[in-house]
């Protein structure tokens, strides 16, 4: 969160539930709660959170947007 809100701080609109698996928001597989997860900026101060497989195919192409990820990922 960018700053204070009124309902109680900048960190009572973030996620704080511990959940076993999440999924990758590009390529929408499950994955294990102890794989990383990297954050991709898709849009000014808006982030997805990509696995370490999605993440690899960005540095391996070098894509810089996420909406050119999900491209390269659509292609097969």
């Amino acid at each position: 969160m960018y700053g204070w809100s009124k309902w109680g701080g900048g960190n009572h609109g973030l996620v704080k539930e511990e959940l076993e698996e999440w999924y990758c928001q590009s390529c929408a597989k499950p994955q294990r709660k102890g794989l990383p997860s990297y954050m991709v900026e898709s849009a000014t101060r808006e982030f997805m959170r990509v696995c370490s497989s999605c993440k690899h195919k960005m540095v391996q192409k070098r894509l810089r947007s996420y909406w050119k990820l999900i491209d390269v990922i659509r292609e097969g």
